[in-house]
């Protein structure tokens, strides 16, 4: 049972939403079951560099998915990978949302009583929920998924030092300081915030996903499959294992990387090997075969300060598979903690010299220990990540308030 409280008018703040592939999606679902959700979002332009079929700079503005309503906010695609394509996208982003949110403070001020923002990046999300909170007096409710500004260092290779960043930084943390509640999708991220006592209200609920009762489990002796699956840029840490691949030749090995971004041709270009296989962007339809193919899921991140407490939106993905992970990243980090502490696969520290990664490499095949990976996964697939569980961690947030 999930309470028989009242159902509540919620507004949904977010940059993406289906069609485009994120799990807010089918939290939006869930959370719509015992309340009224409306989702505010853009036009689906997501890997597209133009707008998904069937939409365009004319809408359609106004849709119904899985029960909630849709209202799509003008905005011109993300027509390239560049730096200036992407501030672009954020700027148009920016003030699209300012002038809904002030159409809802002034003709829809009583019509919801908490607003959640998706905060992926551009975080400034977080900023629209903060001004009704203020204005009409609504709680706003941040799902974290993203940090600035290391996500903007690692994505546009910015100096650290820069002026502007120790201010974006400051924003940040007021973007945590002022929603009524934070939700963390990560345990290693509560608990920083926690820590930081950045908000007094901090809970845990990460990112749900279905699984594929199909998949099955593929381990050959002689023959490894690992796969990629996501973005190809500056914040995935890519280099990391794209080396150590390049360096294997003591057994026979495929690397699969699906997926595109303003590093593809570069790292192209650099790794040439013919066991290294770039697929480019591919649709979650047709990906299933190489999911079902793959021995190995590849998990990396550039975990610069705050960022490593972020768990990539693939985590969730892999893991309902019901496969092994391979992490490439910082110790004490989100990747380090679920891989280590729920024993789901192995993990290469960034610290660590190519020669100790290839002699770790070398060993990793063990059927014993596959077999527990594979175990593993599936239990913790099913104690945190569920839509069942992701549901009733919902409810009993939104019943606080």
């Amino acid at each position: 049972m999930y309470g028989k409280l009242k159902p509540k008018n919620i507004l949904l703040i977010t940059p993406n939403f289906y069609p485009e592939p994120f799990p807010i999606s089918l939290a939006a679902k869930l959370i719509n079951k015992n309340h009224n959700v409306t989702i505010v979002t853009t036009l689906p332009s997501y890997k597209k560099n133009g707008y998904y079929k069937g939409y365009s700079i004319l809408g359609p503005y106004f849709e119904t998915y899985k029960g909630c309503k849709v209202i799509r906010i003008p905005c011109i695609p993300r027509f390239s990978n560049s730096n200036f394509a992407i501030f672009l996208f954020y700027l148009n982003y920016f003030f699209s949302f300012f002038l809904f949110t002030i159409y809802v403070i002034f003709f829809l001020r009583k019509k919801y009583s908490i607003v959640f923002t998706y905060d992926l990046s551009p975080v400034f999300t977080s900023l629209f929920g903060i001004i009704l909170k203020k204005f009409i007096g609504i709680h706003h409710i941040s799902w974290i998924q993203d940090i600035w500004p290391e996500g903007i260092i690692t994505s546009i290779r910015i100096n650290k030092k820069n002026f502007l960043l120790k201010l974006v930084r400051k924003f940040q943390i007021l973007l945590w300081k002022y929603p009524t509640a934070l939700i963390a999708q990560s345990e290693p991220l509560a608990n920083f915030l926690k820590k930081k006592k950045f908000n007094k209200n901090v809970f845990t609920i990460h990112n749900p996903e279905r699984y594929s009762q199909k998949i099955k489990k593929k381990i050959k002796a002689k023959n490894y499959v690992f796969s990629y699956f996501g973005n190809i840029g500056g914040a995935q840490n890519l280099d990391s294992f794209l080396n150590l691949f390049n360096s294997i030749n003591k057994f026979n090995f495929q690397l699969n990387l699906f997926g595109d971004g303003k590093m593809l041709e570069k790292y192209k270009n650099k790794y040439k090997n013919k066991n290294i296989i770039w697929h480019g962007w591919i649709n979650e339809i047709n990906l299933k075969k190489h999911y079902e193919m793959t021995d190995f899921f590849i998990l990396p991140l550039k975990a610069l300060d705050y960022q490593k407490y972020i768990l990539p939106g693939k985590f969730t993905t892999y893991i309902s598979k019901f496969k092994p992970i391979i992490g490439f990243s910082k110790k004490n980090g989100a990747i380090y903690y679920y891989i280590q502490k729920y024993k789901l696969g192995y993990f290469f520290d960034d610290s660590e010299t190519i020669k100790n990664k290839i002699k770790k490499i070398n060993r990793i095949y063990n059927q014993k220990n596959c077999n527990l990976f594979y175990a593993n996964t599936q239990i913790l697939y099913k104690k945190k990540f569920t839509p069942y569980i992701i549901r009733k961690k919902f409810e009993d947030l939104i019943n606080k308030f």
